[in-house]
């Protein structure tokens, strides 16, 4: 059905930030601090409570995998749900590390309605996540959208995101940005 995986989905994305708490607080600070400095916001917890189905949302971005990307630590977790977040980690980081295997969409909204995305910010936010240590591995892709919904389809007016052929930020298992 149209929902097939996206449970499994929900259940990894959750096992991973259980796996890397410490670095998903950094991240949740990191996204507080950019909406301080730029003119831009998240979603409001009804739109991410209405728009995310397959993985961990929060009102700055979400997690997409599949389950199998991560079936040692889902496996374990089945196993024996009250399994630690270190034990996971642990799980996690045995495997050969695929930054795609995890993907962390940041997803920001222009402040004023009708605005257009500003294709300058997401570089600037792009600039000041490469700057960052100890965040959650994975593929980073950052969007800018407009503020305004279109009712019919339930998806922003406009967006901006990072150059597709230079769209992404890695951060290796360590911390560290790929160079």
């Amino acid at each position: 059905g149209a929902y097939e995986g996206s449970v499994e989905g929900a259940i990894t994305t959750g096992l991973y930030v259980m796996a890397y708490k410490k670095e998903f607080q950094k991240l949740d600070a990191f996204c507080t601090a950019i909406t301080k400095e730029y003119p831009v916001i998240g979603r409001t917890k009804e739109a991410v409570d209405h728009t995310v189905d397959s993985g961990y949302a929060t009102p700055y971005y979400y997690l997409n995998t599949t389950h199998l990307e991560f079936l040692k630590a889902y496996k374990s977790f089945l196993n024996n749900p009250k399994t630690t977040g270190q034990n996971l980690k642990k799980q996690i980081e045995d495997q050969k590390f695929v930054p795609d295997n995890m993907i962390i969409e940041l997803t920001f909204y222009m402040r004023k309605k009708h605005e257009h995305p500003d294709k300058t910010l997401v570089n600037k936010i792009k600039d000041e996540l490469k700057k960052q240590k100890d965040f959650p591995p994975g593929e980073y892709s950052i969007s800018v959208n407009s503020n305004d919904i279109l009712m019919r389809t339930g998806t922003e007016k406009d967006y901006e995101d990072s150059d597709t052929k230079n769209n992404d930020v890695i951060i290796e298992p360590n911390g560290e940005v790929a160079k």
